[in-house]
């Protein structure tokens, strides 16, 4: 048996008050079904609404299709002619005008936004959750070919003239704090051997982001006027001979440096071959 889909925008009224709740969907009696499933509940999105539904009960309130839409791009449009309508005489359940974008103008009181805060606070996936994750991850890249240069130019164009949102904003204590914990215990060492083959071979075939491009004469002259006036990183630093141990040290590793150098041009000579004497004596 088939199912009729009805599109269109529809309102459900309070037979007692008179006020209506105005709404669209490409398939209202699916709507319809949805709303009712919420209210029962107590879970509806609309608390005006709700708040109607249990003083009044279910049987007050009745469903109807005001208007059968055939284009679903003129949907929402003619959601809002039924809204502009109603929502001025104060006999709508509807929260905000604008059907495109039904949070809009919802002003969220400070009450409601401590609650929202406990109820996220502490919130941490379980350890199901997080291989889930993991797994569902595995092989994905965001952006398997890299962001082609016309969404770069795009990015480059919107961020223009915007300030970065930390900037100027120096970390608590609290916060660095917690950095800290977060970062302690981790290897901060040399990469493994495996990490490094498994870096050169996410990096084989590229090319370093900078390779070929110059400053031009305009960032040039940004950089030099930034830095004007500020003190070099070895500002204040001795400068003058240096001492016996500082030299033992240069000493040391210039030997080093040698040794190495040895190592390899030895090991270089006795991978080639050595000529026989038969063709040495035709030379």
């Amino acid at each position: 048996m088939n199912t009729i889909v009805i599109q269109g925008v529809y309102k459900t009224k309070n037979r007692r008050n008179g006020k209506i709740y105005i709404g669209s969907s490409v398939n209202t009696k699916r709507r319809w079904r949805n709303h009712r499933y919420a209210l029962r509940n107590g879970q509806h999105h609309n608390p005006h609404l709700q708040r109607a539904w249990d003083k009044y009960g279910e049987d007050v309130f009745e469903f109807t299709v005001v208007e059968v839409i055939e284009d679903p791009d003129l949907r929402l449009a003619a959601e809002q002619k039924w809204l502009g309508e109603h929502f001025t005489q104060k006999a709508c359940y509807n929260i905000v005008l604008v059907a495109s974008a039904p949070m809009q103008g919802r002003v969220v009181s400070e009450e409601t936004r401590r609650k929202i805060s406990e109820a996220n606070c502490g919130y941490q996936h379980t350890e199901e959750a997080k291989r889930k994750i993991s797994a569902a991850q595995v092989g994905h890249k965001r952006f398997p070919n890299g962001r082609s240069e016309e969404t770069k130019r795009k990015i480059s164009r919107a961020n223009m003239g915007n300030t970065a949102w930390n900037k100027g904003k120096p970390w608590t204590e609290s916060t660095k704090r917690k950095i800290s914990q977060s970062l302690m215990g981790r290897k901060n060492g040399p990469h493994s051997e495996e990490t490094k083959r498994k870096i050169g071979q996410a990096n084989k075939g590229r090319k370093p982001w900078s390779t070929g491009k110059h400053h031009s004469e305009e960032t040039k002259q940004k950089i030099s006027e930034a830095l004007k006036g500020k003190a070099s990183w070895c500002a204040g630093k001795k400068r003058g001979p240096m001492s016996k141990e500082q030299r033992q040290k240069l000493s040391l590793i210039g030997y080093a440096r040698c040794f190495a150098s040895l190592q390899y041009y030895t090991c270089l000579a006795a991978a080639i071959p050595i000529k026989s004497r038969s063709y040495m004596e035709t030379l």
